[in-house]
């Protein structure tokens, strides 16, 4: 636990958080006093405690529930998270990952899915893009597919879920025609960026999206590209909208349960009543509300929060009251906490 930074000793401004949580800073060197490279030391490590840190000794849950929520997800030990990945069944036990897992950390290096890569790890990129089918009975406001930064994808919350990844749209030997008009085109260079551009046309046009220009432009408008220039992607893009995009899937329904592993406890909540369940035994315990989960990504440019390292994550996706737009009787309308933009 020795994770701690003094904030005079960090001249540069330099906000702690999950990219710098296991690395210290020491005083800034004078560099007008250095007169060799042999005068330079090196950066103390600081090991006093701030206020700032004092939460990292976050509170550890004993895998056993409570008898009212054991009755509601079950017993944790007996939890089996179900999902589908590219058509093929996974299973993963309580326990057997982290609950901090993202997706794409699942698919690249327990799945062997390297196509999914992994560059900001914060939503900004698109490189880690892949396709989602929700579970049967999850009410969702946003068409079905829909698009997903798999960094920020807690693997917790794919139960019942179906995911697309890139080489189930396409391999080197039968490339999908999307691909081949990047090839085609030269749209295409270092290839970080590349099947996260694939997967967002593919989602776009698999949902039934606008073959517009404008409109077929702005589908990779959360895909960064650093070195081929978009002018080749945007004529890939051109030549690929008259392609099929169908998606077979068979999507099953999700069921409320509850993980753990390492103290901290996840619970998949089918309605409201499950969440107030969830928030009566540990509000007072560092939480989060997950839906988005984007947080996950912005939260190393701000100050510590209790709820950066959090004990329990209540993941809200499939609530379906927080998914309605409801009409009042004069003008009111009331919208669900998760509905999309």
């Amino acid at each position: 636990k020795e994770k701690m930074l003094c904030p005079e000793a960090n001249p540069l401004g330099i906000i702690p958080g999950n990219h710098t949580r296991r690395i210290y800073f020491g005083k800034a060197q004078n560099n007008e006093s250095v007169t060799s490279n042999d005068s330079i030391k090196p950066a103390e490590v600081i090991i006093e405690r701030s206020d700032e840190w004092e939460l990292l000794d976050r509170p550890q849950l004993a895998p056993q529930l409570p008898q009212p929520l054991q009755e509601r997800f079950g017993a944790p030990e007996e939890a089996l998270l179900r999902f589908w990945v590219n058509g093929e069944e996974k299973v993963v036990t309580s326990g057997q990952f982290p609950v901090t897992t993202s997706l794409a950390e699942y698919l690249r290096y327990h799945v062997g899915l390297t196509g999914t890569k992994i560059g900001c790890g914060e939503g900004g990129c698109g490189a880690c893009t892949v396709l989602l089918h929700a579970p049967a009975d999850t009410m969702l406001l946003a068409p079905n597919p829909c698009m997903a930064n798999a960094c920020l994808r807690p693997l917790h919350s794919m139960n019942g879920w179906e995911v697309t990844t890139i080489e189930k749209v396409g391999t080197p030997k039968a490339p999908h025609p999307i691909q081949s008009a990047f090839v085609k085109h030269s749209a295409s260079q270092c290839g970080m960026c590349t099947p996260g551009m694939v997967m967002s046309i593919y989602g776009h046009l698999a949902k039934g999206g606008s073959t517009e220009p404008q409109d077929l432009q702005g589908c990779i408008q959360g895909n960064l590209c650093r070195c081929t220039g978009y002018r080749p992607i945007h004529d890939a893009m051109r030549e690929s909208i008259k392609v099929s995009c169908d998606v077979k899937v068979r999507l099953q329904p999700a069921v409320p349960l509850a993980m753990h592993r390492d103290g901290q406890t996840w619970f998949d909540c089918a309605n409201l009543t499950d969440v107030f369940h969830v928030l009566s035994e540990y509000s007072t315990v560092p939480h989060r509300l997950v839906v988005g989960n984007t947080s996950t990504g912005v939260v190393k440019y701000y100050p510590f929060h209790r709820n950066d390292d959090p004990t329990v994550f209540i993941n809200l996706q499939q609530v379906p009251e927080l998914h309605e737009i409801k009409r009042g009787d004069g003008n009111g309308i009331t919208l669900g906490a998760a509905c999309t933009l």
